[in-house]
Formats: C-alpha cells, structure tokens, sequence
C-alpha cells in the first residue's frame, strides 16, 4: 500500500515544527507526527535493539503500570499480565509485581492525519 502522506508532507512537518518528524500507523492509519525525541530512551534502545511499540493491546497494558515502582500481577487483568510476560523488554516482573522499565520514545508535539 503507498504511503498517504509524501515526503513533501513530511519535510513540511519538520520544517513548521523544527522536530524530527515521522510517519506512523496507530490500527491501520497512517499519521505524521512531529516528535521531541527522548536522547535517553532512544539510547536505551539503540542499545537493547528495539523499535517503536506499535501494538495498541501491548500499550494498554503498559499504562496501567505507573512509573518508579512496582503493580503486583494480581492487580491486573490476566490479559495483560499475559501481554507484559510475552513482551519482557518492557517490564520486569518480579515477586513484587511488574516494573515498567519502558518508557514513550518523546513526546508526539503535532499529529497529521486524513
């Protein structure tokens, strides 16, 4: 499937919002956003070898667990304790509960989409 958005699209973004900017799919539609690139969770991933987190289930289960500290697995639906086992460079799970140890990549300042 081509790209909805052209380059010329993208370069706009970045130009107008002077941030990198990116094209993305959240369930199937393709979005431009302008990022605030996080240097030290990109670092961290640069060197763990991992990408974006594309999957909406993956990021639910994701905020329900607060930064700094532990949610015992008891306090979460089995679904997403399930999700946070398959997926353990995003959490670690411990006696305790799960520890979030991802982190967004920035913060998204402008999104485009049709």
């Amino acid at each position: 499937m081509p790209a909805l958005f052209s380059d010329l699209a993208l370069d706009s973004v970045a130009r107008v919002t002077e941030l990198p900017a990116v094209r993305f799919n959240i369930d199937g539609l393709e979005m431009l956003g302008a990022l605030d690139v996080s240097p030290d969770e990109h670092e961290r991933r640069v060197r763990a070898g991992l990408g974006a987190i594309t999957s909406t289930a993956l990021l639910h289960g994701l905020w329900l667990l607060p930064p700094g500290g532990s949610t015992p697995s008891g306090m979460l639906p089995e679904v997403k304790v399930q999700r946070l086992r398959d997926a353990p460079h995003t959490a670690v799970e411990t006696d305790a509960g799960f520890e979030r140890t991802y982190a967004p990549p920035g913060i998204l300042r402008s999104v485009a989409f049709s």
